[in-house]
Formats: structure tokens, C-alpha cells, sequence
């Protein structure tokens, strides 16, 4: 009986040797699974943190590019003197006057002229320094005319400063037309 026990002792053992080779391994295995799956769910964690920044940028870079766009339109880089052109004859229709011609001339940062062009489009990149574009502006019109024409340029999007007003009456006898002429300053980067 002494050796029934011992044998079913040593079985018991060996059975216990047995799991402990083939479990510690699975046993090790599961930590490592376990470790790694926390690692990977905190990046994901942090991959969905970017994900949701990603998106808040995006609204806010799209929230941006309007106001950009005004910006644009309000201080244009160079002088964009196709956009003078458009937007001088659709005021002046929209004024009720008839735009003969449009000058424009470069104006470094102390206020010389530097560069002349008639009403043709002019090309030319803006040169360092180079803020503001004098345009010189001759009209024909009505005195309501021209008030509306002002006020159209003052409200324009681009900044401009208007320095100087002639008036010429045109006709004669009680004819309400004038002759024009509008100086200007616009800006530009």
C-alpha cells in the first residue's frame, strides 16, 4: 500500500510538473497578449485623439479660409489692377455715370510714383515696399450720380481712401452733368 501511494504520489507530482511546463507558457503567453492589447488600445486611444483634433482643426482651418477670403478681398496681394478695372465700372453703372478712364500708378512707401499705366490691364508683380496704388478716375455724370459712385467706392471691400474731387459742369444752361475726376489710394500687399 506504502508503494500504491507513492506511485499515485509521483503520478500526482509528474501531473503537476506536466501542467506546470505546458500552463506556464500559455500563462506567459496571456500576459503577453494582455500587455499588448493594452498597449495597442491606448494607441488607438491616442489615434482617435488625433483623429478628433484632426477634426477640430479642419473646422476651424474652414472657419478661417472665409474670413481669409474677405481678407483677401480687402487688402488683395499685389495690385490686382484687373479687379480695379471690374469693380470701378460696375460702381460707376451701379451709380448711374459713365467711366471714361481709370489711371493707376504704384506709389513706393514715402509716396512717389513709380510706375504709370493707362486703362489697359497692367501687369507687373508688386515690388517689395510697394502698399499703395494711386488711381486716377474720369467720369461723366450727374451730381446724385457721383454722390452714389463715392459712396459705392468708400464701401467697396478694397480699402480706399479717396483724396481729391474735380467737378467740371458739362453742357449748357441748366444741364445737371458734370465731368469728373477722382483720386484715389488702394492698397495692396
Amino acid at each position: 500500500m506504502k508503494v500504491k501511494n507513492i506511485i499515485i504520489f509521483l503520478c500526482f507530482l509528474a501531473s503537476v510538473v506536466i501542467v506546470w511546463q505546458f500552463s506556464l507558457p500559455l500563462w506567459d503567453s496571456v500576459e503577453f497578449q494582455k500587455s499588448a492589447n493594452n498597449s495597442l488600445k491606448q494607441e488607438v486611444d491616442k489615434m482617435e485623439e488625433l483623429v478628433n483634433k484632426l477634426k477640430e482643426l479642419t473646422l476651424v482651418y474652414e472657419q478661417k479660409q472665409a474670413d481669409a477670403e474677405r481678407l483677401e478681398k480687402f487688402l488683395p496681394t499685389g495690385e490686382n489692377s484687373a479687379g480695379i478695372l471690374n469693380s470701378v465700372e460696375i460702381m460707376g453703372a451701379q451709380a448711374g455715370i459713365i467711366v471714361d478712364s481709370v489711371d493707376w500708378a504704384k506709389k513706393s512707401e514715402d509716396g512717389q510714383a513709380q510706375e504709370s499705366a493707362a486703362t489697359a490691364i497692367s501687369a507687373g508683380a508688386a515690388r517689395a515696399g510697394n502698399k499703395i496704388l494711386s488711381v486716377n478716375i474720369s467720369a461723366a455724370g450727374t451730381y446724385e450720380g457721383l454722390k452714389n459712385f463715392i459712396i459705392n467706392l468708400e464701401n467697396n471691400l478694397r480699402l480706399t481712401e479717396i483724396k481729391q474731387i474735380k467737378l467740371t459742369p458739362k453742357g449748357e444752361g441748366g444741364a445737371n452733368i458734370f465731368d469728373f475726376d477722382i483720386s484715389a489710394e488702394m492698397c495692396y500687399q
